[in-house]
């Protein structure tokens, strides 16, 4: 990803068999499945990043991720449903769907802003 990009366009990297990912800083909006049915495994989130769309990495096998808890961020719906996490922790400014992540995900902080 180019380190000038601000945002990744809609299926951008979809069904590509990733198994790693860096974003760089100048990236604030990730678009709708850009990275959705791949092999990431961990992903790291940095303070610039605004907005994760809907079912951007579902389908991964992503088992962690780490937010910026300064990043003043909005989750989409259903934007990491079908992974391997277990447990999240979210920053006091990041806003989420009830179904951001599997039902199973322990999600700790951030604010739920629908279903």
């Amino acid at each position: 990803i180019p380190e000038s990009m601000i945002i990744i366009p809609y299926s951008a990297f979809q069904n590509n068999q990733l198994t790693s990912l860096h974003i760089p800083d100048s990236v604030r909006y990730i678009n709708k499945e850009a990275f959705k049915n791949n092999k990431l495994t961990t992903l790291d989130f940095h303070k610039n990043m605004a907005d994760i769309g809907e079912e951007t990495f579902a389908g991964n096998e992503l088992t962690s991720i780490n937010f910026n808890p300064d990043s003043y961020l909005q989750i989409g719906p259903k934007a990491f449903i079908n992974n391997k996490l277990t447990r999240v922790v979210l920053g006091e400014v990041t806003y989420y769907y009830s179904n951001s992540f599997d039902p199973e995900v322990e999600v700790i902080g951030g604010y739920i802003v629908g279903q």
